[in-house]
């Protein structure tokens, strides 16, 4: 008995939604036929338009949410140098915090302990932003 329910269990789960909608049809002599399209559209003109409609592109609610997403500011802004640093000063302060990147990874990289995983963490985004807005 298990041996039958499971192929059909197994083929239900597989099938997409678009599949699993079966319509109830009845002819004129009162014969009832089941088909997969809607009753009283042919098969080709169901299939042209389900081709259009997967070529349409985004749904509005897509479309939606990608116009917010565009419209949402950028995380990382670029900030122009500090005029009051000389180039030479501003090289070796990055050349520091390069560093001190470094080595904040390699103690990553290392191992620590519990305690210390987010500080470290903490550290590194700390020297990462720096050095993206103000070094090159």
């Amino acid at each position: 008995m298990h041996d039958k329910i499971l192929p059909i269990v197994l083929l239900g789960i597989c099938c997409t939604a678009e599949s699993a909608q079966i319509y109830q049809c009845s002819a004129g002599d009162g014969a009832v036929s089941y088909q997969d399209t809607p009753c009283g559209v042919s098969a080709q003109a169901a299939m042209q338009v389900t081709q259009s409609s997967s070529q349409s592109g985004l749904r509005p609610a897509e479309k939606a949410w990608l116009k917010q997403l565009r419209k949402r500011p950028k995380a990382r802004k670029k900030v122009p140098k500090r005029s009051t640093e000389s180039s030479q000063q501003q090289g070796k302060t990055c050349w520091k915090k390069r560093q001190q990147l470094d080595e904040v990874r390699a103690r990553l990289r290392r191992g620590y302990k519990p305690a210390q995983g987010e500080k470290l963490r903490r550290r590194r985004k700390a020297y990462e932003d720096y050095l993206f807005r103000y070094c090159d």
